[in-house]
């Protein structure tokens, strides 16, 4: 693990922030493994470290300053709008959050930190980083990785009946998309 390399050679202090994890509940999946839910309360990172004879390693450790709460600029609202709408898909804790939460620029870059497929160094990036504005430039610089390319369907004209992928439709059908040839039908008649 890079974490423990970066101890042994003395490297972490000057690398590294970590989340402060409270476990909030725990439970037995239906697997049988150890579900855990934890929720992040703060960062801090590694002031000295050492490793003894036995291989654990001993740390002193620095709580870093909680995020100021600033306003979501404008130029990142979209990443604001993109988190709401996650959170009315996700629901839960997130899906109930106060509507002011998604102005604070440090709660929307944790949020969505959490929720897309970022990487590990990335995630890495945005926990080192201390200024919540530049967290949210990071994730609109990232953004445009998990769309999906838009194809523009075609249209189609007729009258009285049509055949197409998703099989024979008659003017009763009324205006239809078929996603299997990403068509939109509408009769003329």
């Amino acid at each position: 693990m890079e974490i423990s390399n970066a101890a042994r050679s003395g490297e972490l202090s000057s690398r590294w922030a970590f989340s402060i994890a409270r476990i909030i509940d725990f439970s037995t999946l239906p697997d049988g493994l150890l579900g855990i839910t934890v929720r992040g309360e703060g960062r801090f990172h590694v002031a000295r470290n050492r490793v003894r004879d036995n291989g654990l390693i001993i740390g002193q450790v620095e709580c870093l300053a909680a995020d100021p709460v600033l306003p979501v600029p404008p130029e990142y609202a979209l990443l604001a709008t993109i988190l709401e709408r996650l959170a009315e898909q996700v629901g839960g804790e997130l899906g109930s959050a106060a509507k002011e939460r998604f102005d604070d620029s440090a709660w929307v870059a944790w949020h969505l930190a959490d929720l897309l497929p970022l990487e590990q160094e990335e995630r890495q990036q945005l926990l080192q980083d201390p200024d919540p504005v530049h967290r949210l430039d990071l994730l609109a610089h990232w953004l445009p990785r998990f769309q999906r390319q838009y194809a523009a369907p075609t249209l189609v004209l007729f009258k009285d009946a049509v055949q197409s992928a998703c099989g024979t439709a008659n003017a009763a059908v009324g205006p239809f998309y078929c996603p299997e040839d990403q068509k939109i039908y509408i009769d003329t008649a």
